[in-house]
This record gives structure tokens, C-alpha cells and sequence, in this order.
């Protein structure tokens, strides 16, 4: 039974959680994508691989020993992201088709293991054409814990290929086709140079908060106002209240509370008190399931740590390459992967490293 928050104001609506939380949430932990290809003789060459649906995925169900695919990484009981540069498969049908008609290679992108409810694994199409624009755009971000510096996803456009996934912005990028990305260009060219499938596995901060606000506030009224503020009440009593806006920190999900009763705390009420005593340690307990998880992103994600150099002459060669990544900025603007503003910035930053 999926579990709502109840929410009364118009301006917010909190991503819908998987399952009701009655333990502790879970660390984060994503799933390994693998990529397989193989290459037919024959359009009737025989893949050898089978398809099943389970819980509501495409999965492999067995692989022949014989069959083209018999020596890849693929093993049963993984979960098909793509299939021959198609995403979304609608059932196992579906995913045999598209391996049996196809005329040469044979593609299946997979994830191998299972991920907790904050992380993201999305999928889309580019059809064979690297030119197609996915409608996502990356900026740098901090990392877990505020320290070093990472990825997040700042724009989705609409109508984008992206647009229907479960990605939002703010979501830190753990990999692009099965690599981390270093920065918010080199995530962007993974993008853009990818002819088929476009798989992105990234952590949401704003489901890991509302999984944690709904274990530990479970006895409470929760209410969202935005993804980073939300009000947490009790009744104590003689139709009183006892009311807080916990505010997080965007740069380290870290959560402070306000306390906005009606009741003064010269009150006598002993239940007034011991609830305001209650939600601090609630907050406490709140931040320490949030540090964890913050802990534990930090084996995911690759950390950029901006190291000062010595300056040098810029040689020929490095003059070359100088020039091959202003041109490779100026094509990811013209594709619409990066905007102004972020043309701009990553141009100072390849200039300022030039010059250093």
C-alpha cells in the first residue's frame, strides 16, 4: 500500500515514495550498469537470451551457453534498461523482438543489483542519432558533506527526452553510461556522444530527506511547503498544538527546526514541554540518518578536488587541446546541452586552467 503525505498547500508537491517507511530508511546503494555487445553473422543468428517480468521490470531469465551473448557480462536475473537502443520496454515480448530483428549487433544495457528508494536509474533512447538533444543540463555542485565537489542535474527541459523520467533537479549524477562523471562538461559530453541509450543512475536528496522526515516524524502531521521546508505538528492537549519548520540545507541536506507554536514557553502544560523536548531529539535523530547516508554517498560519487599548479608556458600541443575543448563547449551550446550561463563559465574555467 503506497503511503501520501498529506499536504494541504498548493505550492509543493514531494516525490511519491516507494513504500511506507516503518524501519530505519536505508543507505543509499546503486546498482552496477553493464553494457553487452554482440555482433550477429546473420540476421538469424541466435542471441540466446531469454526475457522474463517481474515486479514490474524487464529481466533476463536465461542466457544459452550457445548463444551469441553465452561469453558477456550479462547474467540472469538482471534488469534490461535498454535493448537494442530502445528504453521503456513494455514486456518481455518486446525485448525478444527487438533482438531478433535485428540485423547485425545485439545491445542490452542492464542494471545488476538493487537500489534503495532514493536513487535514480533512468533510461532514454537517442534512436542511433548522437545529434539528438536529451533535454537535461548538469552544473558542479558540493559534494557529500558539503566537501570536494560534484554533479547535480539543473535543468530538465520540457517536452526533452528526459522530461517523463524520474529525475528533478538537484539530484548529484553518480554515473553516465556506467562512468562518473569529473565535472558538469564532461558529464554533458557523455550525453551527447552517445548514439543509442542514455543511462543515468543519480541520488535524490530530496527523496532521502522525505524518507527520512517520514520515519522519524511518523507520529507527527507532516506538511510540505517546498522540497527544502516543511512543518511538522502534534496535538498536546486541550485542542493545542505544539508546530516546527524544519529547514535543510541545500549543500548538506542537514535539517534545523523552528519552533512556530502558539503555546509560550513560560507554559506551565509539562506535555507542551517534553513534545519541544521530543522534536529536538527527533531533529538530532533526523540529521544523524541524513549524515549516514551522506556518509555512504561518498563511496558513490567522484569527488573533483581543485589542486593549485604551477604555471608553465602553454606548449603547441597544449595549445591544441586548448582549442579542442573550446570547440567541444561551443558544440554542446549549439546542441542546446549547455546554456549560457553555463557556456560561460565552463569557457573561464578551461581559459583559467590554460593559463595556470
Amino acid at each position: 500500500q503506497l503511503s501520501f503525505l498529506a499536504l494541504h498547500k498548493k505550492t509543493y508537491t514531494p516525490p511519491m515514495l516507494l513504500a511506507r517507511v516503518n524501519t530505519r530508511p536505508e543507505r543509499p546503494r546503486a546498482p552496477t550498469i553493464i553494457l553487452a555487445t554482440a555482433r550477429k553473422s546473420s540476421r538469424d543468428t541466435r542471441a540466446g537470451v531469454g526475457f522474463t517480468k517481474k515486479s514490474g521490470r524487464i529481466r533476463i531469465s536465461s542466457i544459452a551457453p550457445d548463444g551469441i551473448l553465452a561469453d558477456s557480462d550479462l547474467r540472469v536475473g538482471d534488469d534490461c534498461l535498454a535493448v537494442c537502443g530502445e528504453t521503456c520496454l513494455s514486456d518481455q515480448g518486446r525485448a525478444a523482438q527487438l533482438v531478433r530483428d535485428s540485423p547485425r549487433n545485439v545491445t542490452i544495457v542492464v542494471a545488476r543489483g538493487s537500489w534503495s528508494a532514493d536513487i535514480a536509474v533512468d533510461a532514454v533512447s537517442k534512436g542511433g542519432q548522437a545529434s539528438v538533444s536529451v533535454g537535461i543540463f548538469f552544473a558542479p555542485t558540493r559534494g557529500p558533506l558539503g566537501l570536494g565537489s560534484a554533479v547535480k542535474v539543473s535543468r530538465i527541459a520540457s517536452g526533452g527526452l528526459m522530461n517523463d523520467t524520474n529525475l528533478t533537479p538537484g539530484d548529484v549524477v553518480l554515473s553516465v553510461n556506467s562512468v562518473s562523471p569529473n565535472d558538469a562538461v564532461h558529464a554533458a559530453e557523455l550525453v551527447r556522444s552517445a548514439t543509442d541509450a542514455v543511462v543515468i543512475v543519480a541520488y535524490s536528496p530530496s527523496k532521502a530527506r522525505l524518507q527520512a522526515v517520514e520515519f522519524v516524524f511518523r507520529d507527527y502531521d507532516i506538511q510540505w511547503n517546498s522540497s527544502e521546508e516543511c512543518e511538522v505538528s502534534m496535538a498536546v492537549g486541550s485542542g493545542r498544538r505544539v508546530k516546527f519548520v524544519l529547514l535543510f540545507s541545500p549543500e548538506t541536506n542537514m535539517a534545523a527546526h523552528v519552533d512556530i507554536s502558539a503555546i509560550p514557553y513560560d507554559s506551565t502544560s509539562r506535555t507542551a514541554r517534553d513534545a519541544r523536548i521530543d522534536t529536538a531529539k527527533k531533529v538530532l535523530r533526523l540529521n544523524d540518518i541524513l549524515l549516514d547516508g551522506a556518509n555512504c554517498l561518498s563511496s558513490l560519487v567522484v569527488q573533483t578536488v581543485m589542486v593549485p599548479v604551477q604555471a608553465e608556458p602553454i606548449k603547441e600541443m597544449e595549445a591544441v587541446c586548448l582549442m579542442s575543448d573550446l570547440e567541444k563547449l561551443v558544440n554542446l551550446r549549439r546542441e542546446g546541452l549547455l546554456t549560457d550561463c553555463e557556456f560561460s563559465a565552463a569557457k573561464a574555467r578551461v581559459l583559467d586552467l590554460a593559463a595556470n
